[in-house]
Order: structure tokens, then C-alpha cells, then sequence
């Protein structure tokens, strides 16, 4: 890439941060944008590789604060991701405990990794050092997000599914292209029971990545799977909710969660466990609809949401790099219907009016005892989900912080910006879901903190059921 290319896109990330994006001035100043850009702007009067260049973007999108807000995997052009995607990965599936990397799945054929162990080093690369360069491009809400962005890092079961993407295949090779063996990994570990040992393993492709957990661990749950009921006990059941992303379901979820909460009922459980765990997100249609069996009160209208914009119009120097799924995001705002707030925020005046119409518990919703487990991958929905139940009183959080931040998050509406010469794309959200009163800056702390160890990791333990299995059996 050379330079006037880098500055002329830097020149359109700007303008279309500042102009369009709610959340640029949340937890910045003016001046320290601008600070910010002009930094990359001197890293970009050289020429670059295209690869740095991906990089470069990511480091700076995590200046606003937004865990929606990055070079979206998903939506980047062939051209970008045919160059940059590594078409390899590593064997492992390991979470973050803190800045550890703790083995979960070995899907090698080494039969000496075992789950629980630490990975130390790969391909002759410090993790420490791995991980301080990850947690650069690393997104989360807000300033006090450092465990979601270690979080991202994870590679996950969820993540091994083909239509999904991570921080940790898409960076990792990016970031040390020249200690990048596309068929083998040289790694460093640590065994949980002590001593130190190295190893190496063969890459997968994602395809042979997510057939060989198949075959290992079994069929991995996506789109309509991935919501499971299962009774662990005849008084307690533990429903998952993998994800929110009903558009993908051929089925009809209403009609699922009607059938499944009808028969909680006919068989009187005293005991649902709601497992949202690393569940990011998705439709808040369908969340409220889950709600709505969760609840015997009318909710949304205790702490309701304020929907704030930065723009009324958008310019037409921008215009030609906007993409959507809905045209009208683009068509210009009434201003008889808007008035502008402090800080140069839009809100709709028949919103501000506190106009509010509460959704409706269901009749056959659960009347007994709840509990929902929670961890730093609920940054959206899920976060929401996770301030409903608290508001609502409903049952007992359990498990770790969520991602998200109870000042609000920015999404709902989007646009793509495909910047012209790389052809890199980045997602700007457009509403902040707002929050009235002193908010603290982090995700939603559970009742009771209950972590994964790598203790529990070595075990096969599900730490935080069993804690709540415990609570119950117990009494308390």
C-alpha cells in the first residue's frame, strides 16, 4: 500500500467515525481523536504491506471503545480475505484463563497435550508476546474491557464451526507471518500436572478442523442445535442458548419455546438453568421472547433503552463507501422529529417522550426457581439479556462478568464501509442504546463470581454448573 492511498482511507475512516458513529466522542475527546489519527497517519507515510495494513486498521478502530466496531471477518471482500485469511490453523482449542493459554480440545494427533496444559510458545513465539500483539486489535466496550479482549482471543467450539471466524486464526499468522509454518506448529507447553514439554502437530484447514471435533466429541450444535434441553435431574433442566441468530433457524423458535416451556410446566421443575455462555449475540427479538418465559412481570420499560444518533443526514462524500442491508439507514432524518442532545447526539423526540410499551410475560412462562449462567462473551444480546434478568429480579447470575457495558452499547443499525483502495471493510454501528444515570463503565457482574480453572479444564469439570448443581442440592 502506498502512502497517499493509506491517508486518502484514513481521511474517509475519520470522516465517517466522527460524522456517523454514536460512540467515537463516548469515551474520547475530540482532541484525542484526533491525536489518534494523527498518529497512524505518520505510521502511514511509508509504504506498507497489505497484511500490516489490516493490522494497522484494526489497532485503530480500538480507540473508540466498541465492541461492534472493527474490521468485520465476516464481511470482508474476497480480495482481502483470499490475501490476508490464512487457510490453515492451529490443531488447539484453548481459552484465556487471564492471559494463560489453557488447552480445552487437542485435535492433533499428539497424545501428549492434554486439556488443562498451558501453551507456552508456538512456532518459537512467546505467548506473552502473542498475546500482547493480539490484545491490540482486540474489541470491547468501553475503557475497562481488558477481559473481553483477552476473551476474544479464544479459540473455542463454537469458533471451529466453518461459517465462523476468531481474532485468534485470522491474527495470529498476520501478526508473525515469518514464524508462520503453514504445515506444522512448533510448540512450548506446560502440563498442568507440572514440568514443561515441547511438541509439534500438524495444521488443519478449518474444514478438517471442524471435521476432526466432529468425530472426536461429536456433532458440533449450530443454528437450531445449538438451543438444547436437558434434564440433568426430574426437579432441574438446563437450557442453552448458543446463539441468537434465529434468521439462520429453518424453524420456528416461537413454536419451540411455547412446546419446551409447556412441558417445564406439566412436569412442575423447580429448578431451569439458563446457560447463555459464550453466546455474543444476535436478534433481540428472539431474546425477548425467551425473556418473556423467564418473567411473571411486564418488562423493557424499567430502565428503557434511549436510542441516540450522531447524524441527520449523511454526506455525500461518503455515500459511495457506505453499504447496508436496509436502505432507509441511508435516507435523510426529519428534523421536526429529532432534537439534538448534548454532545451532539440525535434523539427521536417521540422516543424522548418516554413513551414506552412493556412486552408481555407469557401465561406458561416458569414459575420456579432460575438461575443464568454468564461469561465475557455476552456483549450484546446476551448482555442485554443478562440487565433484563437483573432488573427483573428473576433468579441468581452465576459465572463470570459479561462483556457488554451498562453505560449502553452501540449497534442495532449498521453500516459497512468498504474503504476504495485496500477494499477493507469496517462496521459502523449507528444507534447507542443509551442508559439513564450514573452507570458503571464494565459488563454486568454476576450474584456469585464463579470461573473455569485450569484445574477444571484438566478435570473435563463444568466448573459453574457444578457450583450451581451444588447451590441446589444444598438448599442455599
Amino acid at each position: 500500500m502506498q502512502p497517499e492511498m493509506m491517508q486518502h482511507e484514513l481521511q474517509i475512516l475519520k470522516a465517517a467515525l466522527i460524522t456517523l458513529h454514536p460512540g467515537t466522542y463516548r469515551y474520547e475527546t475530540p482532541a484525542s481523536i484526533d491525536s489518534v489519527f494523527a498518529v497512524f497517519d505518520r505510521r502511514e507515510a511509508k509504504p506498507m504491506s497489505q497484511n500490516r495494513y489490516f493490522i494497522l486498521t484494526g489497532q485503530l478502530l480500538t480507540h473508540i471503545h466498541c465492541g461492534h466496531t472493527y474490521t468485520n471477518y465476516w464481511n470482508q471482500p474476497k480480495v482481502i480475505s483470499n490475501a490476508l485469511f490464512s487457510k490453515t490453523c492451529l490443531p488447539l482449542l484453548f481459552r484465556m484463563i487471564g492471559r494463560q493459554m489453557i488447552i480445552t480440545d487437542n485435535l492433533s494427533d499428539s497424545k501428549k497435550i492434554k486439556p488443562g496444559d498451558e501453551l507456552v510458545a508456538i512456532n518459537g513465539i512467546p505467548v506473552k508476546r502473542i498475546v500482547d500483539s493480539l490484545i491490540t486489535v482486540s474489541q470491547s466496550d468501553g475503557l475497562h474491557g481488558l477481559p473481553r479482549k483477552l476473551d476474544n482471543i479464544s479459540v473455542e467450539p463454537l469458533d471451529a464451526d466453518t461459517s465462523n471466524y476468531n481474532l485468534f486464526d485470522i491474527y495470529f499468522p498476520l501478526f508473525f507471518p515469518q514464524n508462520f509454518d503453514t504445515d506444522h506448529y512448533r510448540l512450548k507447553l506446560k502440563a498442568f500436572n507440572g514440568g514443561m514439554y515441547e511438541d509439534q502437530v500438524k495444521s488443519l484447514s478449518r474444514t478438517a478442523r471442524l471435521t476432526t471435533y466432529n468425530r472426536r466429541f461429536g456433532v458440533l450444535p449450530v443454528h437450531e442445535k445449538d438451543w438444547s434441553l436437558k434434564f440433568l435431574n426430574e426437579q432441574t433442566v438446563c437450557f442453552t442458548i448458543g446463539d441468537f441468530e434465529t434468521w439462520e433457524w429453518k424453524a420456528d423458535y416461537h413454536k419451540y419455546l411455547d412446546s419446551i416451556f409447556t412441558v417445564l410446566n406439566q412436569k412442575k421443575v423447580q429448578n431451569l438453568i439458563v446457560d447463555i455462555r459464550g453466546n455474543g449475540g444476535g436478534d433481540d427479538a428472539a431474546r425477548d421472547e425467551v425473556f418473556s418465559y423467564l418473567t411473571d412481570k411486564p418488562f423493557g420499560c424499567d430502565d428503557p433503552m434511549h436510542r441516540r444518533i450522531r447524524f441527520l443526514v449523511i454526506p455525500d462524500t461518503l455515500l459511495p463507501y457506505l453499504k447496508t442491508w436496509d436502505k432507509s439507514f441511508k435516507e435523510p432524518k426529519d428534523p421536526n422529529r429529532y432534537k439534538k442532545l448534548p454532545g451532539g447526539w440525535y434523539e427521536n423526540k417521540a422516543d424522548s417522550l418516554g413513551a414506552c410499551v412493556p412486552v408481555q410475560p407469557k401465561p406458561n412462562h416458569f414459575q420456579g426457581r432460575l438461575f443464568l449462567l454468564t461469561d465475557g462473551r455476552n456483549s450484546s444480546t446476551t448482555f442485554t439479556l443478562a440487565k433484563m434478568f437483573r432488573m427483573a429480579h428473576a433468579g441468581e447470575i452465576i459465572g463470570e462478568t459479561t462483556g457488554g457495558n451498562q453505560q449502553g452499547i452501540n449497534g442495532g443499525q449498521f453500516f459497512f464501509l468498504y474503504l476504495p483502495e485496500s477494499k477493507i471493510e469496517v462496521d459502523i454501528p449507528l444507534i447507542w442504546g443509551a442508559y439513564t444515570g450514573n452507570k458503571a463503565d464494565t459488563g454486568l457482574q454476576p450474584d456469585i463470581a464463579v470461573s473455569i480453572t485450569a484445574a477444571s479444564v484438566s478435570r473435563n469439570d463444568d466448573a459453574v454448573l457444578d457450583f450451581v448443581l451444588n447451590q441446589i442440592a444444598t438448599g442455599k
